[in-house]
């Protein structure tokens, strides 16, 4: 929140009060009558906690609101980007035929070795069975990657990464693709998993360009070689898909539930039971057998959908349900069957991707719930208010908004208190830098704790629970701690920058 500024964190704020004590008490108010339950739900409003009422229903109108908010955004951006996609095509054939003579400053990886690499990303991409990707496919990577890359590259080198619209960018080439492929007709579950993939490939390279553009724009102005600027980032790209990868995997493995609170079910077509498996994480201490994998998804049957809810189930040898998978991230089951505690990890982005992905091309969608969203934004529009970070606040939980909310205070704070000269250097100053390496800080904390979850027993180590007392469970205490923080980041923030560290 100190970093985004006092106005978008107010706008994210806002956007959690009106989901969490409007929207909300609203649905539970008069949907607390309903004697049956209520699209999409499977239950009754009235037997919904308020993470259910959120999960079921403020999820849908968040993500109505963020998809128009980031199309609203990418038209706002449209000369720019249309200024930026002309340019980038003008510099390619300047490049291709202009013969200069090179300085150390200019000299870049030749283009015979960029476009090598492309088709060989592309052959990489099309070659992977896992990502369901055909000729169509790849030629909608090429397109949209082509196209917004050159935005993302251009609008980050003139003007900045805050008016990059990666997502606005990453929802359009998702709602483009899949309408093309309802157009013709392209609506399994592995045209849904090639979708997703086309949209993951453009962000990731959208992102990839803006992050280049400022290397080499700070490369340029302290006189850098933007060839070996390019060979650092592609290494550094390379590391930095295994380690995530890898990290994701992990963690997602450790945190998935295996239940067998399952309804007996035996699989008629075995024709759909895919490659066998072993359990993982503590599970797979109890029970070291492999199963087929079975999926359940909106395609299934009627009479299957009625016994099993859509997901992924463990097959034995005989075609009987044995477990059924919950995942990690974006999982519901936070205990095991012996009752032992489970992390689980939300992934709102990745869950408004699959609500785009699976509306479109199931066309089952809870439309009224999305354009109720779509419509809280277009009237921020009309109304001189951006949407998009009011969406965001909408989308999240309200627990992850009011901290972004208190940065927001308390980089007003320090604003007042600041001389014209200091706010202008705000940008670079402590307090940004220390918020920094809190998120750096915390994020690396946060994934060491997680794979405690790995090895049983190892985060016992690590639990001071019985030392701090009643202190350990106190809202109270955390509160204090949290405030506390807060006064810190105050207090750094305030600090002056000396001139010799300003120039």
């Amino acid at each position: 929140g100190y970093i985004i500024g006092p106005k978008t964190s107010s706008f994210l704020m806002a956007g959690g009060i009106l989901s969490s004590f409007v929207l909300i008490p609203l649905i539970a108010l008069f949907g607390g009558n309903q004697v049956e339950p209520l699209f999409p739900a499977k239950i009754l409003i009235k037997e919904m906690s308020i993470h259910e009422i959120w999960k079921n229903y403020i999820l849908y109108i968040g993500a109505g609101s963020l998809a128009c908010g980031g199309v609203v955004s990418l038209v706002q951006s449209l000369p720019a980007m249309v200024r930026g996609a002309v340019e980038g095509i003008a510099s390619v054939r300047g490049v291709s035929s202009e013969v200069t003579a090179k300085i150390r400053t200019q000299d870049d990886l030749s283009p015979a070795f960029v476009f090598s690499g492309i088709a060989l990303l592309i052959a990489g991409l099309w070659a992977a069975p896992s990502l369901h990707l055909n000729f169509v496919s790849v030629l909608l990577i090429l397109l949209f990657g082509f196209l917004f890359v050159m935005v993302s590259s251009r609008l980050t080198g003139e003007v900045g990464s805050s008016t990059n619209p990666i997502s606005g960018m990453t929802v359009a080439t998702l709602l483009i693709t899949c309408l093309l492929f309802l157009l013709v007709g392209w609506v399994g579950p592995e045209y849904r998993l090639g979708a997703l993939s086309i949209a993951a490939v453009v962000c990731v390279a959208a992102a990839n360009a803006g992050g280049t553009s400022q290397d080499l724009k700070t490369g340029f102005l302290i006189g850098a070689t933007p060839r070996y600027q390019q060979l650092a980032l592609l290494i550094s790209a390379l590391v930095s898909a295994l380690v995530i990868g890898s990290t994701l995997k992990l963690l997602n493995d450790a945190s998935t539930v295996y239940t067998k609170k399952v309804p007996a079910y035996s699989v008629s077509d075995r024709s759909r039971l895919t490659e066998k498996q072993t359990l993982s994480g503590p599970e797979a201490s109890v029970d070291s057998s492999s199963y087929f994998v079975y999926r359940v998804n909106d395609q299934s049957s009627p009479q299957e959908l009625s016994i099993l809810s859509p997901g992924k189930y463990l097959v034995n040898d005989q075609g009987v349900v044995v477990y059924g998978v919950d995942p990690g991230i974006n999982g519901v089951l936070d205990h095991r069957d012996d009752g032992t505690h489970v992390a689980k990890y939300e992934a709102p982005k990745a869950r408004l991707m699959s609500l785009i992905i699976d509306g479109i091309l199931t066309q089952k969608l809870p439309w009224v719930l999305v354009f109720l969203g779509a419509a809280i934004s277009l009237v921020l529009e009309l109304s001189g208010i951006p949407s998009l970070a009011f969406a965001v606040g909408v989308y999240l939980p309200i627990s992850a908004t009011v901290p972004i909310f208190v940065g927001g205070i308390v980089r007003y704070c320090v604003q007042k208190t600041q001389k014209a000269t200091d706010q202008a250097q705000s940008e670079s100053g402590p307090g940004i830098l220390y918020s920094s390496g809190l998120i750096a800080g915390g994020s690396i904390a946060g994934i060491v704790l997680a794979l405690t979850q790995v090895f049983p027993g190892v985060s016992g180590y690590l639990d001071y629970s019985k030392a701090w007392g009643e202190l350990a469970d106190s809202d109270a205490f955390a509160t204090f701690m949290f405030l506390a923080s807060a006064l810190v980041l105050y207090g750094i923030g305030r600090k002056k920058v000396p001139l010799q560290a300003r120039e």
